[in-house]
């Protein structure tokens, strides 16, 4: 979408984004090794009589939490951006910011996240006193950087002609 064709007083969405479950591969792959050293633990300290119900009780433990972890983030964390504000709602906790307040936008990326094609969005304020936000879980972060910084160039321009 073309931002300049749109009425300068008028909202429009121009992206919505949620967190990508992908992103918790990583821990995943910990629970995994965990499961393993619980398997192992069990197999070397524990009563025979007991073993699958200490592995089982142990392990399930483990995995609900995991699973709670990836649905506190994949259900609860969406982002949508317009062509005046940004939003992140964090499992109820929502939060707005206007595009005119915007200093820097950067992505983060560790080797794991570039391979699969997440990463994290960063924005800092022109005020300096404001703590920066963290999108995190972001598919395809180098693009989403470039739309929140042309619609923020987009904002400023309209935010300058009115003053």
């Amino acid at each position: 979408m073309n931002l300049s064709e749109v009425d300068e007083n008028q909202e429009v969405d121009v992206w919505w984004g949620s967190y990508a479950g992908r992103t918790m591969w990583p821990s995943f792959l910990v629970c995994l090794g965990l499961t393993g050293l619980i398997i192992l633990f069990a197999w070397i300290n524990v009563d025979r009589g007991q073993l699958k119900l200490t592995i089982l009780g142990l392990s399930a433990g483990v995995w609900l939490i995991q699973l709670g972890r990836f649905a506190y983030r994949y259900f609860g964390f969406t982002y949508r951006l317009t062509s005046k504000r940004l939003f992140r709602n964090r499992s109820r906790q929502p939060l707005q910011v206007f595009l005119t307040d915007v200093g820097e936008v950067s992505v983060e990326q560790n080797g794991f996240e570039k391979l699969v094609g997440v990463g994290r969005v960063f924005i800092t304020f022109s005020d300096k006193s404001r703590p920066p936000l963290a999108l995190e879980g972001i598919t395809k972060p180098k693009q989403v950087v470039e739309l929140i910084r042309n619609c923020c160039h987009q904002a400023k321009g309209v935010r300058n002609d009115e003053g």
